[in-house]
């Protein structure tokens, strides 16, 4: 396969995202800091899930739905990685909310509330 290659702007703009990125992931780590407590309670933790994610997304901008499931899976990935170290991703190990149907959802949460 060919490498492409970019133009200058192309280059500015990789740039731009690169550190929109970095941006984005030091606003998540501060939010995975804020939880690291003993007392943080699920909704909380999915709420703020959710404020990571959607921190990632405004700083890609306009994305198809497939990319926005994509960095949304990213965010929880690095949410997670930052308050528990590196998840199991094999098979039947840890799955992002965002790749779980609204049932498996539902089943995680009442896994996780009967741990409370």
């Amino acid at each position: 396969m060919a490498t492409k290659q970019y133009t200058e702007e192309d280059r500015a703009e990789g740039l731009a995202g690169a550190r929109a990125c970095l941006a984005a992931l030091r606003a998540i780590e501060g939010v995975s800091r804020a939880l690291d407590r003993p007392d943080t309670a699920i909704e909380e933790y999915q709420q703020a899930k959710k404020v990571a994610a959607d921190m990632l997304l405004r700083a890609v901008g306009e994305t198809s739905p497939h990319t926005a499931g994509f960095l949304t899976a990213l965010a929880e990935y690095v949410d997670f990685v930052n308050l528990m170290g590196t998840p199991n991703l094999a098979s039947g190990g840890w799955v992002p909310d965002a790749a779980m149907t609204g049932r498996e959802f539902a089943a995680h949460r009442m896994a996780l509330e009967a741990i409370e």
